[in-house]
């Protein structure tokens, strides 16, 4: 038995997993406004700068994918 993720190209697998890390960020923010979206009243800072290290993570490995293809 495999995951979806596991047959899914490195670069949607990293568009995925910053979208889902947003996701979690959001709140009641329109996606389309901001990139990292601010911390959430709720949320501890240290929680915060896990998850704006992971999306920041994922955007680097987004933007290597695009460099190559493009270069």
């Amino acid at each position: 038995m495999a995951y979806s993720t596991q047959f899914e190209a490195p670069f949607n697998r990293a568009i995925n997993a910053r979208e889902k890390v947003k996701s979690r960020l959001i709140g009641d923010l329109d996606p389309r406004q901001c990139e990292l979206p601010p911390k959430p009243k709720w949320m501890r800072w240290r929680t915060y700068e896990r998850l704006a290290h992971e999306y920041r993570f994922h955007q680097n490995k987004i933007d290597q994918v695009i460099t190559n293809y493009v270069g």
